[in-house]
């Protein structure tokens, strides 16, 4: 169970936008911590914060991988 920004987000009474900022903006964070966080949330959210969650991860995932070439 996530700590910190996520956690936060989940405790706002459920505030769609407030979650979809959330991930938007750990998006842009680098490492595991901010990865796992938007992948914990995706399993928790509704259908569109779900596709939200997966198409910020798999922008991360090509980021990554273009950044290691």
């Amino acid at each position: 169970r996530p700590t910190g920004v996520i956690a936060r987000l989940r405790d706002f009474g459920g505030d769609k936008d407030l979650q979809w900022v959330g991930v938007a903006g750990l998006g842009l964070v680098p490492g595991p911590p901010a990865r796992k966080a938007i992948h914990w949330l995706s399993g928790r959210a509704g259908e569109e914060l779900h596709q939200h969650c997966m198409r910020t991860l798999v922008r991360r995932r090509r980021e990554d991988v273009s950044e290691d070439e």
